[in-house]
This record gives structure tokens, sequence and C-alpha cells, in this order.
């Protein structure tokens, strides 16, 4: 990920934001940046929201996403995964 992109992520995500995986796993802004400062070469990725909650001033959105990306060798991997972030 350029390094513009992560300043933008970083601006982009509050500071006690967290997101929980389809796994259970929960995530939060710190562990987003270097996760995409580490992630894989993604070839395409699409997102679908498919609800979302409003609680004053808080937000909790769940969605889809597909992915697709480069392995070794070029080999493509897809990957789908449903998610949960509190904003």
């Amino acid at each position: 990920m350029e390094r513009q992109e992560l300043c933008g992520l970083d601006r982009l995500l509050s500071d006690d934001y967290k997101a929980a995986t389809f796994r259970g796993l929960v995530s939060t802004k710190a562990n987003e940046i270097a996760t995409a400062k580490e992630d894989h070469d993604y070839s395409a990725m699409d997102g679908k929201v498919m609800s979302v909650m409003i609680f004053g001033d808080s937000a909790v959105v769940f969605g889809l996403i597909d992915a697709r990306w480069k392995m070794k060798l070029g080999v493509l991997k897809p990957a789908g995964a449903s998610v949960a972030a509190s904003l």
C-alpha cells in the first residue's frame, strides 16, 4: 500500500475503531494499518454494505467483502469475508 493511502487510512479510521472478522477476531485501527502495510497484492476488492445501525454519534456496519490477490508465481487467490465494524 502506498504511503498516501496509509495516511488516508489513518485519518479515516477513528482512534477507537474496532472490527470483528467472520472468525470472531477483533481488529483495531493499529492492526488494520499494520496489516495494510504488509498485505497482499490485491487485484480486486469489492465491498457490499448490508446493514448500518446508528447509535447517537456512532454506527455499526455489517457487510461482505470479495477479494482477489496475487500469490507467488502470479496465481490469483479468491476469498470472501463477512465483516462488522463500529464507527
